[in-house]
């Protein structure tokens, strides 16, 4: 009785869809910008920082870290996102190796990387993510726009710590981010293909 009120709970906690999830989000309209103020990136002129990008770091800290924040991560996820059936049936399921790359050395991640590869970029683990789709898409369907990278990547979570990883002679630096929410949607036309509420750290 006690599980059973538990789980009824639990659905009734739940969002109903993403945009509800993200409704009391404060949306990031440069990322990548917060990205590298949160990991601390400032350029080393003359074997100095900035003073000025060392406060505007901790300025972003204090206006994002620990708050509940959504964004788009774009498309052209073909080497990082696949389609991995509906295993029960019911749960549509994508396996995402959850990766932002930033550029010039900064990154977005799902928990800390597993390693920095030779050319330097780092390299995390795929994870299945089981949520739902629309009826009208087929597993043709959903395979076909992950393997030609026509999915998009919408998030809604919270910004954790910042890491860095040496190897191959490179260093990467950048954030990890804990996701409570999760959308796929078709690049093209923006429809939802999918989402998931399972929490991902």
């Amino acid at each position: 009785m006690k599980l059973a009120l538990i789980a009824a709970m639990f659905v009734v906690a739940a969002p109903a869809n993403f945009d509800e999830a993200k409704k009391n989000a404060m949306v990031l309209e440069r990322p990548a910008a917060a990205i590298a103020s949160i990991s601390g990136a400032c350029e080393v002129k003359d074997g100095a920082v900035s003073g000025e990008c060392l406060e505007n770091n901790k300025l972003t800290k204090d206006q994002y870290v620990g708050k509940r924040v959504t964004f788009a991560l774009g498309h052209g996820y073909e080497q990082l996102l696949s389609f991995g059936g509906r295993p029960d049936g019911v749960k549509t399921r994508f396996v995402w190796a959850p990766l932002f790359d930033v550029g010039n050395g900064l990154a977005l991640t799902v928990g800390k990387p597993e390693k920095v590869s030779a050319s330097g970029g780092v390299v995390v683990g795929k994870r299945p993510i089981d949520g739902i789709s629309p009826e009208d898409y087929t597993d043709t369907d959903l395979g076909r726009l992950a393997s030609t990278g026509q999915l998009g990547i919408e998030i809604v979570g919270k910004f954790g710590k910042p890491w860095t990883m040496n190897g191959s002679g490179k260093t990467v630096r950048g954030v990890s981010f804990e996701v409570e929410a999760f959308r796929l949607y078709n690049a093209r036309n923006g429809k939802t293909v999918f989402e998931s509420f399972q929490p991902l750290k």
